[in-house]
């Protein structure tokens, strides 16, 4: 029998969770309970951890739960995308204002080493003398007189080094996906279900083979189906 991914679960500074520890999880746990008491945002914070911080998947989320919307029309200003860009403290206890106070989410099994870090902050965009453009972290002193000011998404697991993103990348629709850190395989499906075009792949990655089996006896025959990835 395969070893379960994730034997425990700790989930700190997450929508309705101040701090929420599980132990002894299973291959399959049943989770029940009254609306509203964060069984959909306990499902939410296992899908960051199998996707490493994703922002991608941080706005799908939101998206489904109305709070916020990727920019698909022509039209759009820095206005708009900064209050799209700011919908992201809806993911982080008590809706505090991002703006004022960095914020950071973990979740993971308890274990230093298998801690997801999920941190906002405000950075500065900068040309080095090679032309390539960085990140450099802003003090709450050196927000008002820096210039190119961005907030960014500091994403850290375990020991690994912070992968910063820059959230304004993920609310424009029109802007290409960037390659993300892989994480564990899983299929999240969310409280409004899945799209049309998420079931059509799905399908697609589903290879079906069926092994037709001749009995011994006359007249009798056995058909197997083999599901498989």
């Amino acid at each position: 029998m395969p070893n379960v991914l994730v034997n425990a679960l700790e989930i700190n500074n997450f929508r309705g969770f101040k701090h929420l520890k599980l132990d002894k999880l299973g291959r399959v746990n049943l989770i029940v309970g009254k609306n509203n008491v964060g069984k959909t945002s306990l499902l939410e914070a296992l899908a960051m951890y199998a996707r490493r911080g994703s922002p991608a998947l941080i706005w799908d989320i939101l998206e489904a739960r109305h709070e916020s919307a990727r920019i698909r029309g022509v039209a759009r200003n820095t206005t708009d995308i900064q209050n799209r860009i700011e919908d992201v403290r809806f993911l982080f206890y008590g809706r505090q204002d991002i703006k004022e106070k960095p914020s950071t989410i973990s979740v993971g099994t308890g274990l230093p080493h298998e801690t997801l870090s999920i941190s906002t902050g405000w950075y500065a965009l900068q040309t080095d003398n090679q032309g390539l453009r960085k990140l450099q972290p802003l003090l709450a002193p050196e927000f008002a007189a820096a210039d190119n000011v961005v907030l960014g998404l500091s994403v850290r697991h375990g020991s690994d080094l912070d992968t910063v993103y820059r959230l304004y990348r993920y609310v424009d629709f029109r802007r290409p996906p960037l390659t993300e850190t892989s994480g564990i395989k899983y299929i999240y499906v969310p409280a409004n279900g899945l799209g049309d075009v998420e079931v059509g792949e799905y399908w697609d990655s589903i290879t079906l083979t069926v092994l037709l089996f001749a009995g011994i006896l006359p007249g009798f025959s056995c058909a197997v189906a083999d599901l498989f990835e």
